[in-house]
């Protein structure tokens, strides 16, 4: 959404995106999300949700409930009102210092401005290693640095898959590679899977939708660049016993070995738009990008959803003119 503060307005316009399980594609649509929003939430902060209202043009100027026709639709909010009926939580990105909305809940005495961080690549070991203390077990450093690899992006849900992996291993001395696999890699399987095959079947399209799914879902922008380089290597060894002779069935049955039949179609799309040099050249990249993920701890981890994003969507579009490689 796009937030104008006005006073002691606020205005929320939301973007024209399908991100498949939330579609505000048409004005219509949007318009009746606005009032669904408004609806809910009066439950909760009636004094707060008043309404929704139009956006409407009159020659290059744009106003808030003008006359004629609208060409937006606006959830309309008051935050100078009491709000000793409820609690309000503004969720936004790493606004810089100075920023409007940051501004506004700085000043204001009824407001706590809460800086909060993704978990970079030190904090998501040390979580591991206290809970893997706090429940009297060893972890394998393969182990470890695969479950790390494998949360991510919200606090809460990697707690619940450590703790999921502890309960697992009770009775155990060490936590295997092979436990964090059984219990904690198939998690968020179908949301990876989607935007792993956009990307390598060349759908820039599917790739924005699946990739925001994938983040929905608390999946981490370095485990999703951990699944399309697995994903990679394995189109790289199908590709070349294709350049081989290897009918393209079979080459495509060798790295579907579960018969994820819902895949197939994205995996032989993928095999005819790259060739093995093409891939070997997209792997290094990604890996690159990767790496540069890994680095980024503290405030600076917000930078990782734009790197990663912009990685798969240069894979995609290098795949839709067949046979591509990396575009920067």
């Amino acid at each position: 959404s796009v937030v104008f503060l006005a006073g002691g307005h606020v205005y929320k316009i939301k973007k024209p995106v399908n991100l498949g399980f939330l579609d505000f594609s048409t004005l219509e649509k949007r318009r009746h999300f606005c009032a669904e929003e408004v609806r809910l939430n009066r439950r909760l902060a009636g004094s707060v949700y008043q309404g929704v209202v139009p956006v409407t043009r009159s020659g290059p100027r744009l106003t808030f409930e003008g006359e004629g026709e609208p060409v937006e639709w606006a959830v309309e909010m008051l935050i100078a009102t009491s709000l000793a009926d409820c609690r309000v939580v503004i969720e936004a990105s790493d606004l810089r210092r100075g920023a409007a909305l940051r501004t506004l809940c700085e000043r204001a005495r009824n407001v706590a401005a809460i800086p909060c961080y993704a978990d970079g690549e030190r904090e998501l070991a040390r979580l591991v290693d206290d809970e893997m203390r706090a429940a009297g077990l060893m972890i394998a450093p393969d182990a470890r640095a695969a479950l790390a690899s494998l949360i991510g992006g919200d606090r809460r849900a990697s707690l619940s898959e450590i703790r999921k992996l502890a309960l697992y291993a009770r009775g155990k001395a060490r936590v295997e590679l092979a436990d964090v696999l059984a219990v904690v890699a198939d998690a968020s399987a179908l949301a990876l899977d989607g935007v792993v095959d956009a990307a390598f079947a060349g759908k820039p399209a599917e790739v924005e939708k699946e990739f925001a799914r994938a983040r929905s879902s608390g999946i981490a922008p370095g485990r999703i660049v951990s699944a399309a380089l697995i994903q990679l290597s394995q189109l790289h060894r199908a590709r070349l016993a294709v350049e081989s002779g290897t009918p393209m069935t079979e080459a495509v049955d060798r790295i579907t070995p579960k018969a994820q039949f819902r895949r197939v179609p994205a995996v032989e799309a993928a095999l005819k738009n790259w060739t093995a040099a093409r891939l070997e050249q997209t792997m290094a990249q990604l890996a690159e990008a990767g790496l540069q993920t890994r680095q980024l701890t503290g405030s600076a981890a917000a930078l990782s959803d734009p790197l990663v994003s912009r990685a798969l969507l240069g894979i995609a579009q290098a795949a839709r003119r067949r046979g591509g490689g990396w575009t920067d």
